[in-house]
């Protein structure tokens, strides 16, 4: 169970309209295009979690992301991540998913919309795996 819900005193639901709803968005949540300024690819909403007054997705994020990145403003891939050159310098995982998070978010929100799911605030997103 998530750490911030069990302090809270919040349980996932298990009702049968959650697991429909789980169903339905492993199956039709798959290659979803995305593109605006930031970020362009395709995303997969790969996890569901409805607890009392919450909703929480995990999302995989296959595309590229427009950043300022070594002084350089381009559109870069999931390699960035790794360490590069003699430096072994990299980006930071963190603020890389915030910035995933928040540039994602309407799509996101505006997807779930058609299954009945209200995406309060980009925090919801709980876990991008970027690839």
């Amino acid at each position: 169970m998530n750490t911030i819900a069990y302090l809270c005193g919040m349980q996932m639901l298990r009702t049968p309209s959650t697991k429909a709803t789980t169903k339905v968005l492993k199956k039709y949540g798959q290659k979803l295009s995305i593109s605006n300024h930031y970020l362009r690819g395709t995303f997969t909403i790969k996890n569901f979690r409805d607890y009392n007054h919450i909703v929480e997705v995990d999302v995989e994020f296959q595309g590229d992301i427009h950043v300022n990145y070594n002084r350089k403003k381009d559109w870069f891939n999931s390699s960035v991540m790794t360490p590069n050159g003699s430096n072994g310098s990299r980006v930071s995982k963190i603020k890389v998913n915030r910035f995933i998070k928040r540039n994602m978010f309407s799509e996101v929100k505006s997807y779930l919309m058609y299954f009945d799911i209200n995406l309060s605030y980009y925090d919801c997103i709980k876990k991008i795996v970027w690839k």
